[in-house]
């Protein structure tokens, strides 16, 4: 019996999970779909590389009534490659972050867009959406999205690596959750300019955006899923403690 496409989590959003095989461990990038009330919400699009295999499993998913409205981050590749080429299958509205950035969605072929700003609530398709600002990212302008109806806060740049085998898990318990190893190398890898944060400073900044946003899952586009208050409390302490030790190990 084959995968279903997608891996359902909870409240109707479904995890469009892709990943890049490594020397060792394993690298997601990976959208996710929201089921709203009026039609589904794409979260991120995912790597060029994967453009077929990702536009067959969504669409599996989403079937006759494809995709009413998209929601990107931010303008890496890894997040918008494919808008342009799901576009030309599913005629979505598009939302894109325009905090702090003079990029134009219509200049890099994604076509028109609503822009987003930070701390900013809209309705979509149904849905309530607020776009906080991350405590953790790679550009100035990039905005995770939180989904008001399932408390699931998308994720995007701040991550971890997995293991063969573990490419579909979703960590419920503390025992299925990254190691720290797991984020320090990812990390180090995406992210280098962690080594110049301080650890108990991000540690409040992550305590801060749980308790405002009531966060139940957390879905990061690099990374598998957590779900569970408890769960994602002890995952934000294994990230405060990677943060930690590649501070330590490029103190002078």
């Amino acid at each position: 019996m084959s995968e279903p496409p997608a891996v359902e989590l909870p409240d109707d959003v479904y995890w469009v999970d892709q990943c890049y095989a490594m020397a060792d461990r394993h690298h997601h990038i990976s959208p996710y779909l929201i089921d709203a009330p009026e039609g589904y919400v794409l979260v991120e699009t995912g790597a060029i590389q994967h453009q077929a295999a990702l536009r067959d499993r969504i669409g599996e998913v989403v079937g006759e009534a494809g995709v009413a409205a998209a929601v990107f981050s931010h303008y890496d590749l890894p997040h918008v490659a494919n808008a342009r080429a799901f576009r030309e299958v599913w005629d979505f509205d598009l939302y894109t972050s325009f905090s702090g950035t003079s990029a134009s969605p219509e200049a890099l072929g994604m076509g028109p867009s609503t822009g987003v700003m930070h701390d900013e609530t809209r309705d979509i398709c149904g849905r309530t959406l607020s776009f906080p600002w991350p405590p953790l990212v790679d550009a100035a302008h990039s905005m995770w999205v939180y989904d008001h109806g399932s408390k699931t806060m998308f994720v995007a740049d701040m991550g971890h690596y997995h293991w063969p085998g573990d490419c579909r898990a979703v960590c419920r318990t503390v025992e299925d959750l990254p190691s720290v190893d797991d984020i320090r190398a990812y990390n180090e890898d995406a992210l280098p300019f962690v080594k110049y944060l301080d650890p108990e400073k991000m540690r409040g900044a992550f305590e801060e955006l749980v308790e405002t946003y009531d966060v139940a899952v957390w879905a990061p586009v690099h990374g598998t899923p957590i779900v569970g208050a408890s769960t994602i409390d002890a995952y934000l302490d294994r990230a405060v403690d990677a943060i930690a030790e590649t501070a330590a190990a490029n103190a002078p």
